[in-house]
Parts: C-alpha cells; structure tokens; sequence
C-alpha cells in the first residue's frame, strides 16, 4: 500500500515540474537582440531583456513569436527612434502595448496567460487604440487605465478610472419648452439609440396642460409630413481599391453632398457618381479621415479605406441627418398645434 503512495506521490511531483519547467524551458541571462523584426514596410531590431523566461520565443521571415511567457520584456534596439510603441499582439488584437520613450530601455511586458503573442513594434504614438471603445465617450483616460475621461454632448460622466462610462444627461441640459427639448435631442441624435430616446421621450415631452377653453376639432394642421428624399444609407461592408457596387455608388453620393469631392465635375462629380472604387474615392474617404481624426496623416496605412471606423462615423452622420429633419418637423407640428390650441409653455 505504502509502496502505491510513494509511486503516486512521485508521479505528482514529476507532472507538476514538468508544467513548471515548461514556462522556463528558455530564460535569458542578457539580453538578446531579434534582429530585422518587420516594421510596416522595413525592419527594426528588437530585444528581449535580461531575464526573461518563456516555455519558448521564435523569429521566421520577420514575424516575432514568444509563446507562454512567464516574465517576458521586449525593447528596441537603441538606434531605433522610429519604434514610437512596442507592441503584443494574440490573434490579431493588441493585448499589451507601452511606449517607446527611450529605445533599449523601454519595454513591454508580454501577458502571463498561456498563448502564443507576437511582439509588433509600431510608429503609432500611443497606445490609446488598445483601450476598448466606450458609448458615447469623447475621450478615454490614457493607456493601460482607459475608461471613458470626457463624454459627448448631452452625456454625464458616471464614475472613474477604468470603470467610468457615459449616461444620457438630463433633459433640463436643453432648456425649457419645446424647442429646447427638441434642441436636445438634435445635440444627441447622432450618439443616442432609439431605445434610449424612447426611454427619454416622456422626461423630453412630459404631459401638458392645455388651455380648458373649448375649441373646435382640429381636422388638418399644414405641417411637412414627407420623409427627406434621400434616405441615409446604412454601410455594411468594407471598401477599398477595386470595390463595386450600389454602396459604392451612395458612398460617392454622401461624400460628395458633405464636401469630400470625388471630382469637380465630369465621372464622380455630384450627380455623376459611378459604382467603381477608385483612386479618386479613396483621397475623398481620407479626406473625411483626417477631418474627423480617423487617420493622423495620409501616410498611415489605412488612410482611404473604408473599414469599420469610418463606416460607423458616415451611419451615425446619415442617421443625424434624417433625425434633423424629423425634429426640425416636429418643432414646426408642435408649434402650429401651440398656436392652434392656445398652449403656453
């Protein structure tokens, strides 16, 4: 019996060594340079700091891997000035990121969750782009607190540090009467969900009391009741170089009624917009980029792809405008009916 729990006990302690050793299975005793890491169209040298301990680290054809790490650092070499941020990337996501302030000195520290992370040097500034976006957030604190700082128009900041979100503001923030409130939801309309105006509408309009003086039925009141003509389009896919179809077509078509020009005049101009992505679409999206703090500069590489970013930015603005037409609507229906009923505010 003893004999049995000896065996067994031994068993144990080898198995449990060997998922030890296996974080350990490399450590470095300086530091090791990993040269000619891939760096957007050129290569930078990087460093695995002294003492870092992984199961194992591998470099094929530029690609930098580190694979269960335990204590894992990596820096840039000390020349290279261009490494702005260092980066650890798991199936396409940045987990880690920390600046580069000064090369072969700065580092990041790899996850101690057991994957496989690739180590990514960037000429991005700051690793602000890791934090996860937050409704309605105008700003987040910076990396690796995050969590909302600022909040958009018509929104209060609730709570602090990583936690804080966004809560729909008071409608007081409007002002009084009608306008005001409608005035508050055209602030909001391009960053609040039809459930959240919903939910709002009773505090925005809340009941009345009309004029006990008895008027006659109203039959008509000659208000605008037609839905713009050109409804905005809701994009659903990516864009980019070689890219047909009719959301080509009302992606031409919204660029050019908002200033970002396809063309002055002839193929692309307003009115003659065509199903093709071509180069002149692609300066028009860039130019929407930068104004809108998409891209930092042209040279970045998704300058002038339509992808994800861009797309919600262009919904949320077709969807403000179709809601601007219905408030300004609404004001001038509320109004007549004040006039007609003798209602004071």
């Amino acid at each position: 019996m003893n004999k049995y729990l000896i065996i067994g006990f031994l068993s144990l302690v080898f198995s449990v060594s060997i998922v030890v050793a296996a974080t350990t299975d490399f450590t470095a005793d300086s530091d090791v340079t990993v040269s000619s890491v891939t760096f957007g169209a050129s290569t930078a040298d990087m460093l695995i700091l002294n003492s870092s301990t992984a199961e194992s680290w591998s470099y094929d054809v530029g690609t930098f891997t580190v694979t269960n790490p335990g204590t894992f650092n990596v820096g840039s070499g000390s020349g290279e000035s261009t490494v702005k941020t260092i980066r650890m990337t798991q199936g396409g996501s940045t987990v880690a990121c920390a600046l580069n302030t000064t090369p072969a000195t700065s580092y990041v520290t790899a996850p101690t969750a057991a994957a496989t992370y690739t180590v990514v040097p960037s000429a991005l500034t700051t690793c602000q782009d890791v934090c996860t976006s937050v409704s309605n957030a105008a700003t987040l604190n910076s990396y690796p607190t995050c969590g909302v700082a600022t909040c958009d128009s018509g929104y209060n900041l609730s709570g602090s540090g990583a936690t804080a979100t966004c809560v729909i503001a008071s409608s007081s923030s409007g002002g009084s009467g009608v306008k005001g409130r409608v005035a508050y939801l055209l602030a909001i309309g391009d960053r609040v969900t039809a459930e959240e105006l919903m939910r709002q509408w009773p505090n925005l309009f809340p009941d009345q009391v009309v004029s006990a003086t008895p008027i006659a039925p109203i039959i008509s009141i000659d208000t605008p009741t037609t839905i713009p003509a050109r409804q905005p389009s809701i994009f659903i896919r990516n864009l980019t170089i070689g890219s047909t179809g009719d959301d080509v077509r009302q992606l031409q078509q919204f660029l050019n009624a908002n200033g970002f020009l396809i063309a002055g005049a002839g193929v692309g101009s307003l009115g003659q917009e065509t199903t093709y992505f071509g180069n002149l679409a692609k300066q028009a999206v860039g130019k929407f980029q930068l104004k809108y703090g998409i891209v930092a500069t042209s040279g970045e590489a998704g300058f002038g792809i339509f992808g994800p970013k861009t797309r919600a930015k262009i919904n949320a603005l077709g969807k403000l405008e179709l809601l601007q037409s219905l408030m300004t609507q609404l004001v001038q229906s509320l109004e007549q009916l004040r006039q007609l009923r003798g209602y004071q505010q």
